[in-house]
């Protein structure tokens, strides 16, 4: 059974991973690791129980897309990252023939790891409904796209989430989709909207579809009028307008990079 999502640019999850270690800047406010936490004190999901500091690989876990309606973009692993060095190689074989015996489904693989996912990329069968992508959240790691440019998938994709910093020197060339969006929850840091406005302009202009997620929280928000902000006490997300518009832009199937 796939896990429902409120992620804009994925209609369902597939988390056969759990658990992860901080790699970079932002890992500092890591929603997957809240979550985890909330599940495990519910204890309602026992995949969860070993906590977040602990990479287990779910075997159980492995069929759960053959029950997933056809035509669904699923995010892999959003609890976890899949081209962490404590998950074999053996493993991620398995989840990539599951993909590969699924062409209904486009599965959306988004590490922070990219090096490694570079380093496998050829030990692995990347049919054409399998995207990957790489987290960039500030200038420091702009490099990550050098490394994602080497894996042979149909798509490739960059999420500038949490978005830290601006990224005035990344390289768009073979990336086939931006998504950019600010950091929520508890502690979570401002998104520059200069610095969103430089990723969307910069996608224009190079003709790469913009998917803008949130801002984030309400303080980061430059209009505040936007129609789509949640002003619920302060658990807010911000809203996902940018100069008065929702960009919500996805990769044309029949247009794959």
């Amino acid at each position: 059974m796939s896990e429902g999502t409120s992620i804009s640019w994925a209609g369902s999850t597939w988390n056969c991973i759990t658990g992860c270690t901080p790699v970079s800047a932002g890992c500092a406010n890591c929603y997957a690791k809240r979550m985890t936490q909330r599940l495990e004190k519910m204890a309602r999901q026992p995949k969860y129980a070993a906590g977040f500091d602990r990479v287990v690989c779910h075997t159980g876990c492995l069929d759960e897309p053959h029950s997933f309606g056809p035509g669904q973009t699923v995010f892999v692993n959003s609890m976890s990252d899949t081209f962490h060095k404590d998950v074999p190689l053996a493993f991620l074989r398995k989840m990539f023939r599951v993909m590969n015996d699924l062409p209904e489904l486009t599965f959306l693989v988004l590490t922070k790891r990219p090096d490694r996912i570079a380093k496998l990329a050829d030990k692995l069968t990347w049919s054409n409904n399998i995207w990957a992508g790489t987290t960039i959240e500030n200038g420091a790691y702009v490099d990550r796209a050098d490394h994602l440019r080497k894996v042979p998938a149909s798509v490739h994709f960059i999420s500038a989430e949490p978005l830290l910093g601006h990224l005035t020197n990344l390289n768009l060339d073979g990336i086939g989709w931006l998504i950019a969006g600010g950091e929520s929850g508890v502690g979570a840091r401002p998104c520059d909207v200069d610095a969103v406005r430089s990723l969307r302009d910069q996608a224009l202009a190079q003709d790469i579809p913009f998917h803008f997620k949130q801002w984030g929280t309400l303080p980061s928000n430059p209009e505040p009028a936007d129609p789509t902000a949640k002003k619920n006490g302060g658990d807010a997300k911000g809203g996902r307008t940018l100069d008065g518009k929702v960009w919500a832009e996805f990769p044309l199937t029949d247009a794959r990079c």
